[in-house]
């Protein structure tokens, strides 16, 4: 198994979301709040693929949904929310 570096993600998780099991977020949300913290140029940026695989690091209790719907597939984070 591949040793991921998720002290940038625990930080981040600490900051801005809350763990919740009753919540719900977007992969997608969740990812783009990430980059938006890390504040990044583009050019640094990992793609959702690697937040995946770190967040999976951190906390590899959180479930990943797959909703289908008639417009597409959309991955939720199951037991995570943004603070508000």
């Amino acid at each position: 198994m591949r040793h991921y570096d998720t002290r940038g993600i625990l930080a981040f998780v600490d900051e801005c979301c809350e763990l919740d099991v009753r919540s719900l977020i977007s992969a997608r949300d969740l990812y783009t709040a990430w980059l938006a913290w890390r504040g990044l140029p583009p050019s640094f940026r990992s793609s959702p693929q690697h937040f995946g695989r770190l967040m999976n690091a951190a906390f590899p209790d959180l479930w990943i949904s797959n909703m289908r719907m008639i417009d597409g597939r959309y991955r939720h984070y199951v037991g995570i929310r943004l603070k508000a």
